[in-house]
């Protein structure tokens, strides 16, 4: 990807209703384009529709792309390149919603077009891009959002107004899953399968962040670290547990037998420590801290043996 400097010459034009003069009063009266034509790009242009705010025009991934999307979608405008959707005045708002790896050089571009800027998630591919985005946008005074919509399903607010009012005590521990189907079948595949545009953070920064944003939301805290580690070393240690557990009891009721035992709780070892192997690799700082923390627990965990901690 190419790098985009920002310094002087990166400073924001007006944006179009201070050129105009005016101050938008109704929300009518934005006019926004979208970048990308693809399932979410459609997704952003019916959302705005919905609320009233006017779709000036797309910018698809290819003049002819963004063209037959156009007439689909009924969108009377398909700018040819991202040079032209900046030079329309009648535009306020930008929504990004194409692939992660041009993020930061739309959003920059955008910003210093005197447009304000609604980007999907990831805002860029490493911490200093964001950075450097938080700055280029905190300088420009203009609006540098991303959306997460999750927060905002019913059972959910219903979720955070019941922390927030106490009726859960207090939180100490959440866990969760997110589930799709997309990839399900075999012809499935798009961009964000190729590290390269999709990012390091892969499926964490795709949909790992609504689940992140989420439990900010309902718990009312901030996520501090993510860490992959202990969560793929607790399936290991699971699995290392049956083995363990059958060679010291091995007269132990069984009220459940997996199917293939052993060799298919083998082979889930065998695909745990995979994974784990490629936590260490991914983050390896982290990883050896992880590694020091459980290697510094197991004499505490001895002594508690001893001093019959377990019987409290």
């Amino acid at each position: 990807m190419r790098q985009v400097k920002v310094g002087r010459d990166d400073r924001p034009k007006p944006a179009a209703n201070e050129r105009s003069g005016s101050r938008m009063r109704r929300i009518s009266d934005i006019g926004a384009a979208v970048i990308g034509t693809g399932f979410i790009g459609t997704v952003h242009l019916e959302a705005l529709r919905r609320i009233g705010v006017t779709v000036r025009g797309v910018l698809g991934s290819s003049p002819e792309r963004g063209q037959a999307r156009a007439d689909v979608l009924g969108v009377r405008v398909a700018y040819p390149s991202l040079d032209d959707l900046l030079a329309d005045d009648t535009v306020d708002v930008v929504h990004v919603t194409s692939p992660n790896d041009v993020h930061v050089e739309q959003s920059l571009a955008i910003l210093r077009a005197g447009k304000h800027v609604v980007c999907e998630k990831p805002l860029a591919m490493t911490a200093e891009d964001s950075a450097r985005l938080v700055v280029a946008a905190a300088d420009s005074g203009l609006v540098n959002a991303t959306n997460f919509n999750i927060r905002y399903y019913p059972l959910n607010q219903h979720a955070h107004e019941l922390v927030a009012g106490g009726a859960l005590g207090e939180v100490r521990l959440v866990t969760g899953r997110y589930f799709q189907d997309w990839l399900l079948h075999d012809t499935d595949w798009n961009w964000r399968l190729q590290p390269d545009r999709g990012g390091a953070l892969r499926a964490v920064g795709d949909i790992g962040s609504h689940w992140l944003d989420l439990m900010t939301f309902v718990t009312g805290q901030r996520v501090a670290a993510v860490m992959a580690f202990f969560f793929v070393a607790n399936y290991v240690v699971g699995f290392l547990a049956i083995f363990v557990l059958r060679r010291r009891e091995p007269d132990l009721p069984r009220p459940y037998r997996a199917w293939g035992y052993p060799w298919t709780t083998v082979l889930a070892l065998i695909v745990s420590l995979a994974f784990l192997a490629g936590a260490i690799a991914g983050d390896t700082r982290n990883s050896l801290f992880a590694l020091l923390v459980l290697a510094a627990s197991f004499p505490v965990y001895r002594l508690g043996r001893r001093l019959g901690w377990n019987q409290l």
